[in-house]
């Protein structure tokens, strides 16, 4: 990871601790994700990220095609992480995932 690059990891984390998520750093522990928090391709790290959050919510008795949207392959890390703490982080704090 380069000093430009945010990290996407850290980032959804923070944005779960402050919207009072009483694990937030849980999904951290999901092999895929802790394999991908140090593989060098940001690709690679945004697909696992987009894996883990569209499983999660896939399982949830809610509608989340809207949550699952904002989940995009492309783009900057800085568009996708303010989508992500707009859009996804306040239903999965509001749904408990």
């Amino acid at each position: 990871m380069t000093l430009k690059e945010i990290n996407l990891f850290e980032g959804i984390t923070q944005a779960l601790a402050r919207l009072g998520h009483p694990n937030p750093s849980e999904w951290l522990n999901d092999p895929h994700i802790s394999q991908a928090m140090n593989h060098p391709d940001a690709k690679e790290r945004r697909f696992q990220i987009n894996r883990y959050w569209r499983i999660k919510l896939g399982r949830c008795n809610e509608n989340t095609s809207y949550q699952r949207f904002c989940l995009f392959p492309e783009d900057t890390d800085r568009a996708y992480l303010d989508i992500f703490i707009d859009r996804v982080v306040p239903f999965i704090v509001e749904n408990k995932l």
